[in-house]
Formats: structure tokens, C-alpha cells, sequence
């Protein structure tokens, strides 16, 4: 018989027995059905995430590197790294009658042993005191012997109008000095004077007056530059390793690398000094104790010179500092000028020289880890289920299907936060319940960490009514997932772009709902 013409004969059977049913006992009749239904089914490979952030690479066998460059993190000007400070005044004599004068000087330094033998000024004044005992004007000629503007010897005219002292200055910018010509070799300066017009006065009248070199700015410089030390200027910078911004502990990047390089035309050989912190987003510091890095020079004015020194795990703390996930590392530091004394070889520099310090932070993704802990907090949590709603669900089932291309294990922890309120201002947040599921089984890796097989697991969350009213009250929900590398984190894995993940889930409900 068809089933239509069963149900035919069925209604008046069920019309008959309307009136023996009892409508008073309405509240005792309940519903109690169970709905399986699909939730996720999502792919996700290495290969997306590098594409899709800057701060990931890809080597050419699929290999994946964090990597952090920058060409220049500090540098350092001629004025920084060779200067004259202000000169001494030097007492200048004039006699009426005299011959010309010629008087030698010591070109004052920083006191570092400086041994200065042509320097160049890009800026530089000359000033003067005249002390005119006479009535008329007086007028006489200073002549720097070792120094040549345009080609010729630097000559300048003092003149004193009144009887008293007269001051001046004279721009000597560009003013080309040969400090080799006194006994020294070097930090000569050679002076020429003679009075062009004595004012009428007695043979034997005496003139005092003063010269002084100040606000010396060079353009260039030739000779031993002293052994000093010169600080750095600080800078803090970003790192944007934004793939670890969840990672709480447990990261161990095997080899990690910081790459420092100095390129300068500088013709001065130098060591430097870094002082590195590593800042995480905790705020927790961690300075990375390396070696200083020397800057050899090039021997030729016109040539430039690279120096580099690698940071590794042999030589460095670099481990650890990479664990500390820098989200932004502070840097200071120092030049020690000439650390090998005066080898006798001249240093040089010019106004175009150049000398910068560059940075490369690379981060092959070759990790051993345990208990790698990844947090995220949902910190208002409100599912917005009434209570008729909430005692609808007697049971909650989430089930999951995984093939891991990963070489991790993961276990996942769902916690229930509820948010407690003193009454005097101090609010903390307590763990009401939680349920944990084992997610991942690690891939199967090569002897080389790489992955060689995908494995499938199945697993599945537990929801009774105790947990689901939990959930549903919660004001917080904290995601907490344990990672372990494959063998239980004691082998070393290196991720790949073609790396992958498939997570198929489904829900399944069992309500219970009075009709």
C-alpha cells in the first residue's frame, strides 16, 4: 500500500482520538531532538601567511625566514669623528721700527693624541684685539705662512682707528692649512706679522694685540686623528615580527643571525661599541651581549670599505634574545677611534664621507619547542542567550576532523572568565570552568626536520549543561593553545611553505524544549 493511502486511513483513526487526550498536563510535554550540522571545513597553508605579511621570506626550496633590515641605524659626521675645538687667544707683539715677526704655535686638540697634518675649513673666523696707543690710525698685517686661500698665501690687515682697543673677526672659510711645516711634522701653525702703518709713533712703540681661531668646521683632514672614544646617537626601532605577537613561552629559534655591516669612505680605522636591547611587547628587556665589530678603512682617499660581523649562537646570546620576541630593539653605542694607536698611516676624511651602520635580523624558522603557549582573550564575551534559551540545550558536542601537514602537536584549553568586582575598585577576572581537546598530532618530519607525512586525528569537545551555563555567563573567554615540536619538542623542524592545515568541525546539539 502507498504510504499516502496509509496516512488516508490513519486520520480518522486520529480524530477519533482527540477527545481522550488531556490538555491540563501541557507543560509536562517536552521536545528532545539532536542536530549534527557542519560548522568549518578551511584549508590553510604557510604559503598564505607568507604571502600575505611583509615580514615573512621564502628561500627558494620553500623555506620560511622572518626578516628584519635596515641599511642604516646610525651613522657618524666628520664633525663627530675628527674636530678642533676653539683656539687658545695668542698674544701677538708689534714694535714700530721692528722687521717683520714670524711666530710659531701649537694648533690646540681635543687632547687625544691628535697629529693633525693638512686640514681643510669649510667654516671658520679669525678674531683680533688691537690695542692702539697713539692717537692715529694704525694698520698692520697678519700672515698665516702654512695656510693658502685661492691658491695663495692667507693674509689679513688689522686696523685700529682711535687710540683704545679695536676688535674684529674675518671669515676664514676655506682656508687650506699645511700643519707639517714646524719642528713637529704636525699641529703647526706658523704666523707672519708686520705694520703696514704705525700712526706717526716713536720707533719702538709697542702694539698689543691678539689672535684667536674659533667656530672651526673642517672639510677635510689628513693625519692621526687621536684614540678616543665617541658616543652614538640612540634610536629605538620597530621590528614588525608581527607572525609571534600571541607568544607567551617556549619558542626556541635554533639559528637565528644578526648580520652588523659598516660602510664608510672614512679613511679612519675604528671600533664599535653596540649596545642592543630587545623590548617585547611585555616590556620585558633583554640586551644581546655581543663582540665589537672593527671598521678596517679603506687605504685610498675615494675608496669605501665594508666590514661586517655576523652574530650567531656561538658567539652571542642571540637565542635567547630571538626568544624574548623583540618587538622593538633599542640601540646605542660607541666609536673607539684608532683602537690600534698610530700605526703610522694617516687617517683622512672629507665633507662628503660617509659612515653608517647597517642591521639584517634573519630568522630561519627552524624551531625546537615545548609548551609553546599562543593566548588570545576575548575580553567581552556575551553569547546573548535568555534563559529560557540557555536550559534549551541539554548537550554540546564539537567534533573535529584534522589533517595536519604541521610538524606541531597542539592541545587546545577553552577557559571560562567571569569578572568579580570587589566593591572598591580592584576587578580581577577568575577561571569559572574549562575544556581542553588534543587538536593536532604532529606530521610526520625527515631527518632533516622538513615534513614528510600528514597525519589525520579526530577528536572532539564535551560540553555538559554545567559547562554550557558557564559558557553562556562568562564575561571573558581566554583561547589558550600548547604547541610541541614533533618527537615531544626534542627534535628540530623547519617550516616550509607548503606546509598546510585542514580543519573540518561540526556541532552536535541535543536540545530540550517544552511544547
Amino acid at each position: 500500500m502507498k504510504r499516502s493511502q496509509l496516512l488516508l486511513l490513519l486520520i480518522p483513526v486520529l480524530i477519533s482520538c482527540v477527545k481522550e487526550l488531556d490538555f491540563n498536563n501541557l507543560d509536562d510535554l517536552e521536545y528532545r531532538g539532536q542536530w549534527v550540522l557542519p560548522i568549518i571545513n578551511a584549508d590553510l597553508t604557510l604559503g598564505d601567511v607568507v604571502a600575505g605579511d611583509s615580514t615573512f621570506t621564502a628561500d627558494p626550496d620553500g623555506g620560511i625566514r622572518i626578516i628584519f633590515e635596515e641599511d642604516s641605524i646610525f651613522g657618524a659626521s666628520i664633525a663627530e669623528l675628527v674636530a678642533i675645538p676653539d683656539q687658545e687667544k695668542q698674544e701677538i707683539p708689534f714694535v714700530a721700527g721692528s722687521p717683520p715677526v714670524i711666530l710659531e704655535f701649537e694648533l690646540g686638540t681635543l687632547g687625544s693624541g691628535e697629529q693633525l697634518k693638512k686640514i681643510e675649513l669649510s667654516k671658520g673666523l679669525l678674531k683680533w684685539t688691537l690695542d692702539n696707543p697713539v692717537a692715529n690710525p694704525v694698520q698692520y698685517e697678519l700672515a698665516i705662512l702654512n695656510a693658502t686661500l685661492n691658491g695663495d698665501t692667507a693674509k689679513f690687515i688689522l686696523s685700529a682707528n682711535t687710540m683704545g682697543i679695536d676688535t674684529g673677526s674675518i671669515d676664514i672659510s676655506g682656508l687650506d692649512f699645511d700643519l707639517t711645516q714646524g719642528s713637529l711634522g704636525y699641529n703647526n701653525l706658523k704666523y707672519r706679522t708686520q705694520i703696514l702703518n704705525d700712526g706717526g709713533a716713536p720707533v719702538g712703540t709697542s702694539y698689543k694685540s691678539t689672535v684667536q681661531l674659533v667656530n672651526i668646521v673642517l672639510d677635510e683632514a689628513n693625519g692621526y686623528f687621536g684614540d678616543r672614544s665617541v658616543n652614538l646617537p640612540s634610536l629605538t626601532q620597530n621590528t614588525n615580527i608581527s607572525g609571534f605577537e600571541n607568544i607567551l613561552n617556549g619558542l626556541k629559534i635554533e639559528n637565528p643571525t644578526i648580520a652588523l655591516k659598516i660602510v664608510g669612505n672614512v679613511g679612519l680605522p675604528f671600533e664599535v661599541e653596540t649596545d642592543m636591547d630587545g623590548i617585547n611587547k611585555k616590556g620585558n628587556i633583554l640586551p644581546l651581549v655581543i663582540s665589537p665589530i672593527n671598521y678596517n678603512s679603506p687605504v685610498n682617499q675615494g675608496d669605501w670599505d665594508t666590514s661586517r660581523l655576523t652574530i650567531n649562537r656561538g658567539n652571542s646570546n642571540i637565542v635567547d634574545f630571538i626568544s624574548n620576541v623583540p618587538d622593538k630593539i633599542a640601540f646605542a653605542g660607541k666609536l673607539h677611534l684608532n683602537p690600534n694607536g698610530n700605526t703610522g698611516t694617516d687617517n683622512f676624511i672629507t665633507q662628503d664621507g660617509e659612515m653608517y651602520v647597517g642591521v639584517k635580523i634573519d630568522i630561519p624558522l627552524e624551531i625546537k619547542t615545548k609548551d609553546l603557549i599562543v593566548e588570545q582573550l576575548i575580553p567581552e564575551f556575551d553569547l546573548d542567550f535568555d534563559e529560557e534559551q540557555t536550559n534549551a540545550i541539554e548537550k554540546l558536542k564539537m567534533h573535529f576532523k584534522v589533517t595536519n601537514g604541521f610538524p606541531f602537536d597542539a592541545n587546545l584549553r577553552l577557559e571560562f572568565m567571569d569578572i568579580v568586582d570587589d566593591g572598591v575598585g580592584n576587578i580581577t577576572a577568575i577561571v569559572t570552568d574549562s575544556v581542553n581537546v588534543d587538536l593536532l598530532t604532529s606530521a610526520v618530519v625527515d631527518a632533516s626536520g622538513r615534513v614528510l607525512t600528514p597525519t589525520v586525528s579526530r577528536s572532539e569537545i564535551v560540553f555538559d549543561q554545567t559547562n554550557i551555563q558557564n559558557l553562556l555567563e562568562a564575561d571573558r573567554l581566554n583561547i589558550r593553545v600548547t604547541f610541541n615540536s614533533y618527537n615531544n619538542g626534542n627534535d628540530l623542524v623547519k617550516l616550509y611553505t607548503n606546509d598546510f592545515i585542514n580543519v573540518i568541525a561540526g556541532i552536535d546539539v541535543k536540545l530540550k524544549v517544552k511544547l
